[in-house]
């Protein structure tokens, strides 16, 4: 899997690019490209230590979640994104054990300024960037998430299993169902 950033006031957007265990070349790798010349994509820094199981972009930094094997938790880290030179300086734990449950995914909320992710315990959990030892759980939903997203106007959106696209209310954590994707 993997995620693009779109830096909005240039043509170059950045991607973590993820895989599983047995890819190993493609592991965690940060590559830079231009939408313009797709050819020119090149490899900015990798990380071969864990493998990412979700990424967000917020504050200047690239956060992102990696399984720790050592320890079978969940650790958060970043890096920050340099959007002027096009680079992203060193990948950093900023808490180890962040949680015990599989996150698969993360999302920025402009309008509260908060991290979001939804993960393999069926919550959907927030943390402030700046504090990220205090982590606060929203409530739970019953579909099996795959992806969340959070517009500019702070409405979240989340794709389930079954190609299901929910509406998410971020107060309580309940969905409503808004249509289904297409194959």
């Amino acid at each position: 899997s993997f995620i693009l950033f779109d830096l909005q006031s240039t043509a170059n957007w950045y991607s973590f690019v993820t895989s599983s265990p047995t890819h190993y070349s493609w592991m965690n790798k940060y590559v830079s490209f231009s939408m313009q010349n797709l050819t020119s994509a090149s490899t900015a820094s990798e990380l071969i230590n864990n493998y990412f199981t979700s990424t967000a972009y917020a504050n200047g930094y690239v956060w992102y979640t990696t399984y720790n094997y050592n320890q079978g938790t969940i650790d958060l880290g970043r890096a920050l994104l340099d959007n002027v030179n096009k680079t992203i300086g060193n990948f950093e734990t900023v808490k180890e054990n962040f949680d015990t449950a599989d996150i698969f995914c993360m999302t920025y909320n402009p309008i509260d300024d908060k991290l979001y992710y939804v993960g393999g315990d069926y919550k959907i959990k927030s943390f402030d960037p700046a504090n990220p030892n205090s982590v606060t759980v929203i409530g739970a939903y019953t579909q099996d998430i795959n992806s969340i997203s959070i517009n500019r106007l702070g409405d979240a959106y989340c794709v389930a299993q079954n190609d299901s696209l929910y509406r998410m209310n971020l107060t309580n954590a309940s969905v409503t169902l808004v249509g289904y994707l297409p194959d």
